[in-house]
């Protein structure tokens, strides 16, 4: 007798027994089975799958041609983003349908009108044209991939000149950002002596010199032995020698003071110089830093744009 399939009831274990065996023992798991309850178990089995599969493959092909519909309205619609995703989910259910990897490339590049910079996505796209060349048929994958091709070349001369645009952008700053940094580390070394002097000043000015002490010195003295000499000239000589000695030693008390003021408001000039050139010193650090931060972002946002590019 001829063996027939039949499926194990307790392990689901295929099986190849004689239908003239009224029972037998599975070799899988040792159970014992009747024969033809094996083989009635085994045709339920497989028509059901049968089934399942036809049901399956309707569902596939009415929900891809119910997407592929949805996806060429949202085209007319200029929907791309939405027309991409419907695209694609035809693509899932039926990959063998040229029709979603070539919609998903006229989504993407807006129907050929938008601009694609990133090469990593016009790679993707040439994958999509490969699938397309496989599965579509002649003549219209010809007329297809050349649109195809006419547009991915474009794209890249366009996205090469932009690149080196962008690329010449940030030499330029980048030689203005180092001719910045070479005028502050000039106007910083210019600082460094003036710094040094406004020390000495304060110092300088927080004590007296020797000749300021010898006129402050002479200026007391004078003034004593001026009031002195006046008074004894008034005794001996009259209030007239009186008055005249008085007026020579007040104009010697008055030139000792104005010596020893000049001496010490020489230092104190000098200081507010000194201060006014590191003002003005650091005004300018503070305008070249300024410079620099805003030539830093601008080359910071085109090195962001290079990498959209990638």
């Amino acid at each position: 007798m001829p063996l027939v399939q039949a499926k194990c009831e307790s392990c689901g274990g295929i099986l190849q027994v004689e239908s003239s065996l009224k029972a037998a023992n599975c070799p899988h798991c040792g159970s014992a089975y009747v024969v033809q309850d094996a083989i009635n178990y085994y045709n339920s089995v497989t028509n059901i799958e049968h089934l399942h599969a036809s049901v399956v493959n309707v569902v596939d092909e009415s929900s891809a041609k119910a997407r592929l519909e949805a996806a060429d309205t949202y085209i007319k619609l200029k929907k791309y983003e939405e027309a991409y995703k419907e695209y694609h989910n035809v693509v899932l259910i039926k990959p063998q349908d040229y029709r979603g990897w070539w919609g998903m490339i006229v989504a993407k590049t807006h129907e050929f009108e938008g601009h694609v910079k990133s090469e990593s996505m016009l790679v993707e796209l040439d994958d999509y044209a490969r699938s397309v060349n496989t599965l579509a048929p002649y003549p219209s994958k010809e007329d297809m991939l050349s649109r195809w091709q006419l547009y991915l070349t474009s794209e890249r001369e366009l996205n090469k000149k932009e690149l080196d645009g962008l690329e010449a952008k940030i030499k330029t700053l980048e030689g203005k950002i180092r001719l910045n940094n070479q005028t502050e580390n000039s106007l910083k070394s210019q600082a460094v002596p003036l710094n040094k002097r406004e020390a000495e000043l304060i110092a300088r000015l927080n004590t007296k010199s020797i000749g300021e002490k010898f006129f402050d010195f002479l200026c007391g003295s004078s003034f004593l032995v001026g009031i002195i000499w006046s008074l004894v000239t008034w005794l001996f000589n009259g209030f007239g020698r009186f008055i005249l000695s008085l007026v020579i030693w007040f104009f010697l008390t008055c030139t000792f003071a104005s010596i020893s003021v000049s001496i010490r408001n020489k230092p104190q000039r000098e200081l507010e110089t000194v201060k006014a050139q590191l003002s003005s010193i650091q005004r300018e650090i503070a305008n070249v830093s300024d410079s620099t931060n805003s030539l830093m972002r601008e080359k910071s946002m085109i090195q962001t744009k290079i990498k959209s590019y990638e």
